[in-house]
């Protein structure tokens, strides 16, 4: 599951890098409709994703498109 977790995951226009370091099991329990197994997955992800925004200018020229990059990956 981490190796399968880990790494750079594209979806559209978004761009999720995950890096999973732990995995830690939690009790298992029972519902009446199923059998529960927690994995409590630590770690550090980062999301990227080009934005297009509009800019005016003051003198009346066409309006340009620009890309905005993300910010830097926080960590958790």
């Amino acid at each position: 599951m981490k190796s399968a977790i880990t790494g750079i995951h594209p979806s559209g226009n978004l761009t999720r890098k995950m890096t999973i370091v732990q995995q830690k099991p939690q009790p298992a329990y029972s519902i009446p409709v199923a059998m529960v197994a927690d994995i409590l997955l630590g770690g550090t992800a980062a999301d990227a994703a080009a934005v297009a925004m509009e800019t005016h200018t003051t003198s009346g020229q066409t309006p340009n498109k620009t890309s905005i990059l993300s910010q830097p990956p926080t960590q958790r």
